[in-house]
Formats: structure tokens, C-alpha cells, sequence
């Protein structure tokens, strides 16, 4: 054996075992050792479409609305959520923020929260308007050093009060998403899609897989 076929073959050993360290796909990680009722989340709701209401001034954030959909939308699944979700507690910021202003003193003030209730929980998701999403998922993944729970982004570009939205899917997913993995990274759950959080751009201002 020649001496460019020896390092061509431990070349390609070292690839080999670099890409084997490096999971790839949900299945990679493995679903959860533990139960979904085992398992607590953390859902942030900093503001964005998702959660407004109509009002006689046009779509509006209203305090306390997002939470009572969620549980209404849930409650039709109530067998399949008990066994497939995990319990939630629901933090609402207030104000509640248009992500249009979203600044980075609004980026400290997740990574204080996700870093205040840390121990508390076993994944986080932050109901985010989609303007700024993928500025505000990049810079967590950033600022959450050592991360070792799942983090997940999700929002909507209809809100829940229409009947035809793409909200109810996205929590879903994201719920589902949370409840099963213990993925520990920063993502964005929307459209069908898992992305990572500094590798995603908003694309459309009114598609639903924006």
C-alpha cells in the first residue's frame, strides 16, 4: 500500500467517527427516557399575532387571551394531551411586546427568565411575534451557554381567534416537540418546519411558512 492510499483511508476513519459524534436527525437523540406527564415546560409568551384579538381598533394583544385559547384549543384533546403533553406553566409578559420593537434588552430579559426558572423545568418555548424571531432565536442560542434543554420559538401569522389559523399546529408541534425531546438546542418550530435558531431568516411577510 502506497503512501497517499494510507492517508486516504485514515482520512476517511476520521471522518467517519467525527460524523458519527455529531447527531443528525431527531432520531439521533432519542426520544425522552421519561413519560410526557413526567416532564415540565415553560411557556413564555412575549406578545406577537398569535395571541391578538379583535377589537373595534383592528387585532390587539389582550392580556390573559393567549392562555385562555391554548387551553380551550387543548381541552378538545383532552385524552391525547394527557398522555402525549406535558403539563405547562404559561408566563405572560407585561407589557406585551410587538416584535417589531423587539430590542437586545428584550433578549436579557428571556435569557433571565429561561436562567431564572432553569432548575424548574425540563424545556422552554417562547410564543414570539415572526417579524423578529429569527434575530431573537439566534441570539439566544448565543446567550444560553451550556444549554442542556430543548428551547423552541413559535408563533403564528393568523392569530388564534380566526378560525382558520396556523397557531393551533405550530403550539402543537412545539408542545409535542418539547414533551418528547430533550434536544439542547435553540429551534424554531413553525409551518411544519424545525429550524435551527441561528440558521433561519423570515422569508414572507403572509405566507404561512414564513
Amino acid at each position: 500500500m502506497n503512501k497517499g492510499n494510507l492517508w486516504a483511508i485514515i482520512l476517511l476513519i476520521v471522518v467517519t467517527a467525527l460524523a458519527a459524534m455529531q447527531p443528525r436527525t431527531l432520531e439521533d437523540f432519542g426520544i425522552s427516557n421519561r413519560a410526557a406527564q413526567d416532564r415540565k415546560i415553560l411557556i413564555i409568551y412575549t406578545g406577537g399575532t398569535i395571541g391578538m384579538k379583535h377589537t373595534s381598533e383592528g387585532y390587539k394583544p389582550v392580556k390573559g387571551y393567549f392562555e385562555k385559547q391554548l387551553k380551550q384549543i387543548l381541552d378538545l384533546h383532552e385524552v391525547q394531551r394527557e398522555e402525549k403533553i406535558s403539563p405547562y406553566h404559561i408566563i405572560e409578559y407585561d407589557p406585551l411586546i410587538d416584535s417589531s420593537n423587539m430590542t437586545p434588552k428584550d433578549w436579557n430579559k428571556m435569557l433571565r427568565t429561561i436562567k431564572t426558572h432553569y432548575n424548574d423545568y425540563d424545556g422552554f418555548i417562547i410564543v414570539h411575534g415572526t417579524d423578529t424571531m429569527a434575530y431573537s432565536a439566534s441570539a439566544l442560542s448565543f446567550g444560553l451557554k451550556g444549554l442542556g434543554k430543548p428551547v423552541v420559538f413559535t408563533g403564528s401569522q393568523i392569530p388564534l381567534s380566526r378560525v382558520r389559523n396556523d397557531g393551533i399546529n405550530n403550539m402543537l408541534c412545539s408542545l409535542r416537540y418539547v414533551s418528547l425531546y430533550d434536544i439542547p438546542e435553540v429551534v424554531i418550530v413553525f409551518g411544519d418546519r424545525i429550524l435551527r435558531g441561528n440558521r433561519a431568516v423570515k422569508i414572507s411577510s403572509n405566507r404561512i411558512d414564513a
